[in-house]
């Protein structure tokens, strides 16, 4: 018997859950439920619009989606700047 049991669900769907306690002076109880379980896979990309820049000039970084974005070197999605030379951008979700 596990104290503090966990199950990773690999498929989504209604599965019933149950619960059995047992005492120390052997008396079991039970709780069950209906869990569904919702599986979608988060699909995050990134895009750059021009995505060849030359020094200079300006390009706008743009991910899709997640809910919010967060650039590295002070970039703001989908708002253009101009990129310092040799400098990886990336972003975190």
């Amino acid at each position: 018997m596990l104290q503090n049991p966990t199950h990773n669900y690999v498929a989504g769907g209604p599965y019933l859950v149950s619960l059995i306690v047992t005492s120390n002076t052997g008396k079991v109880d039970t709780f069950s439920t209906l869990l569904n379980v919702i599986n979608k896979a988060l699909v995050v990309s990134a895009t750059a619009s021009p995505n060849i820049v030359c020094s200079g000039t300006s390009t706008i970084l743009t991910g899709s989606g997640a809910v919010s974005y967060s650039w590295s070197g002070g970039v703001s999605n989908g708002v253009a700047f101009v990129p310092l030379s040799k400098y990886l951008y990336c972003y975190r979700f």
